[in-house]
């Protein structure tokens, strides 16, 4: 209850409405709970917990300002990844930094307690006493948070020593006293608090899923900020990777949401997809490339400047474009609306059982998960000798398979690598095959097929490619096998 005594005796600096004393309860019940509840990241788990389920007396916007303040219950604010804060309009997100700030320093305070805690305030500065007439050293996570404050609200003052006297017209408060009466008269909520934990068997779907997404889109936005401020081909791929399992987990989850929403979606991430793969694929194919020129001889490696060069310039280019498309009007607009869907409970779901209750994640991932099996498993009739085309579309729904396990694969068990691991194998295969047909049409459309250089390295991959081709079909069989069956029905039957 500290918290409401700082917001109680802060309002002439904070200025927040009285509405907002509300939101800072939640906020502060939901990270509790977190660590009650043993989370090794209570911030996160508290976030998700405020968003698990409309909470009746709040707008959407209002539950999305009690998610974030207990989201930035860590040290390191990053707001650009928070999705219940990049909903936010500018009011929203000031009010949603100062309850973090009055939330943040309650949390120090109490944690580190002091003895009394003496508090007074201005419409301009704060002054706190966090030591007894003792006296002591100061916390340095208390002395960390000062910043935070002060980027917050102004000027801050901490005392570890009673004052000799109090400046005329200032009335300090005893925080512990305060705090004391608050807990002796809490306000009565209406919110019905549920910690979430893994994906789990018995709980909805549709919020299940929605949590997941949030969670995959987290990790986009992460690596968006690598990839604007360096120039780590990691990044790319990541990020790559993380449109790729986006697009695949909403195309996994569609009939439980509007259709058309969920296009729209899917749609977005597929155009940033293709900005990170113009310089993603480049990266490859450089890596290849020098991966071979180290193999030959020091005096004729010059062989290969010419198609190096020619590759660079591209990927050069592609980045220019990529930071262009990330910083264009349209993938804001994106981010803004996905953000809204991901963090707004109970939006978008058109899905009506005849249960006429929500469908459970255990009535409905044996399914999809199975008939992703099944259509990546009608591919072992063409794969040995396949044509390019079709090994290219083995590697599509092998890819859709395997995220579509790994989407489920909290409410599944850790038994889940045992299947994630040969089909990854696998996939692997298909992806070097892959990459050598995209080797060769891409030196053809840089129009050095007679290149010297260019001709060394297709030779290579083509060898490379015979090696590839021989020992897919037993690696594919280990994923196409009775066994490998059986496993992944077992896991099934346990949802």
């Amino acid at each position: 209850m500290l918290a409401l005594a700082l917001f109680d005796n802060t309002a002439a600096l904070h200025q927040l409405p009285a509405a907002a004393r509300r939101l800072l309860q939640l906020a502060a019940a939901c990270y509790a709970a977190a660590r009650q509840a043993g989370a090794e990241h209570p911030d996160q788990v508290g976030r998700d917990a405020a968003l698990a389920a409309p909470i009746d007396d709040l707008t959407p916007e209002q539950q999305c300002i009690v998610a974030s303040v207990v989201a930035f219950q860590r040290e390191q604010l990053h707001r650009s990844r928070e999705l219940a804060y990049l909903r936010l309009d500018e009011r929203d997100q000031q009010t949603t930094l100062r309850l973090t700030a009055l939330l943040s320093l309650a949390t120090i305070l109490t944690a580190d307690p002091r003895g009394d805690l003496l508090v007074w305030a201005d419409k301009r500065h704060l002054r706190l006493v966090v030591a007894g007439p003792e006296g002591g050293q100061l916390s340095a996570s208390l002395a960390a948070w000062a910043e935070h404050w002060r980027d917050t609200f102004g000027h801050l003052t901490i005392q570890q020593s009673w004052p000799d006297h109090v400046p005329a017209g200032d009335a300090p408060l005893l925080l512990m006293e305060a705090a004391a009466r608050i807990a002796s008269a809490p306000i009565a909520t209406t919110m019905s608090l549920s910690i979430p934990g893994r994906l789990a068997g018995h709980e909805s779907l549709a919020e299940g899923a929605r949590r997941m997404l949030r969670q995959r889109f987290e990790r986009l936005l992460a690596r968006e900020a690598a990839v604007r401020d360096g120039e780590d081909p990691e990044d790319v791929h990541q990020m790559r990777v993380a449109t790729r399992r986006l697009r695949a987990s909403l195309q996994v989850v569609q009939p439980i949401y509007d259709a058309r929403a969920i296009r729209a979606f899917r749609k977005g991430l597929q155009q940033v997809a293709a900005a990170l793969g113009a310089v993603r694929d480049r990266d490859v194919f450089l890596a290849y490339v020098l991966a071979f020129t180290a193999t030959l001889a020091e005096h004729d490696r010059t062989i290969l400047d010419q198609l190096v060069a020619a590759v660079e310039r591209e990927r050069a280019e592609a980045r220019k474009a990529l930071l262009a498309d990330l910083d264009a009007h349209r993938y804001t607009t994106f981010k803004h609306a996905f953000a809204r869907f991901l963090t707004t409970p109970g939006a978008r779901v058109c899905e009506r059982p005849a249960t006429g209750t929500p469908t459970r994640v255990r009535d409905s991932a044996g399914s999809l998960i199975w008939r992703r099996y099944e259509e990546w498993r009608a591919f072992e009739v063409v794969v040995p000798g396949g044509h390019d085309d079709l090994l290219h579309q083995a590697r599509i729904a092998g890819k859709r398979l395997r995220y579509t396990i790994e989407f489920f694969a909290e409410a599944l068990g850790p038994a889940t690598d045992q299947l994630l691991a040969p089909l990854a194998v696998v996939q692997d295969k298909l992806g070097d095959l892959q990459d050598s047909v995209v080797a060769r049409a891409y030196i053809r459309r840089l129009g050095l097929e007679a290149d010297p250089g260019a001709q060394a390295y297709l030779a290579a991959r083509d060898a490379e490619r015979v090696t590839l081709l021989a020992e897919l079909p037993g690696r594919w069989d280990q994923v196409a096998s009775p066994a490998y069956r059986r496993q992944l029905l077992d896991l099934i039957a346990q949802l």
